[in-house]
């Protein structure tokens, strides 16, 4: 019974927070060994059926100990609303017990990737300008492209502004293409 209005307690915790706000579209609290809580439509049962630690996200986010892990866009794994449902952005982190430091945990944040697209595409770069985003190794993270997500940016010497180039601003041509970086965290 006690678990059970914990459970409650906890489910409806991250509900609320939610709720609170309009770019984030789920919140998960989980556990290695299979178990966890989720808002929405989390399905534990789905959970069950993933090895959290042969995920590069988890093992990304237990190298980092507690710094965030961004993924790029993608479909939701633990949504039991079906499949390929909700488009989102993940980001991930350890959980940490405050006395020993020990992991305890991952907390995962899907951020609506619907509304990322929207805000992007609404984003004008000149008359035929896009907008997309990578991470320092060069690899796409959001792109109204969903094809390009989680792929290398295929220009070299684009991808060498990227990566190796210390700017925090850069202007760069390829195939009379006129591109301009900001490097940002």
């Amino acid at each position: 019974d006690e678990q059970r209005r914990n459970d409650q307690y906890i489910n409806t915790l991250l509900n609320n927070y939610v709720y609170s706000n309009s770019f984030v579209k789920i919140v998960y609290v989980l556990k290695e060994e299979g178990s966890g809580w989720g808002s929405g439509t989390f399905s534990e049962a789905r959970l069950k059926n993933i090895r959290l630690s042969d995920k590069e996200w988890v093992k990304e986010a237990k190298q980092k100990d507690g710094e965030l892990v961004w993924q790029g866009l993608q479909y939701d794994d633990f949504n039991g609303g079906g499949i390929n449902t909700d488009l989102i952005l993940p980001v991930g982190r350890v959980l940490k017990d405050f006395d020993t430091l020990n992991n305890i945990g991952l907390v995962q944040v899907h951020l609506d990737g619907r509304s990322i697209l929207n805000t992007i595409e609404h984003l004008k770069l000149g008359k035929t300008g896009k907008f997309f985003v990578v991470d320092k190794n060069g690899m796409i993270m959001i792109d109204a492209n969903l094809d390009s997500i989680n792929k290398k940016v295929e220009n070299p010497d684009l991808y060498h502004h990227i990566v190796d180039n210390d700017a925090v601003e850069f202007e760069f041509e390829a195939n009379s293409v006129p591109y301009y970086g900001v490097k940002q965290p």
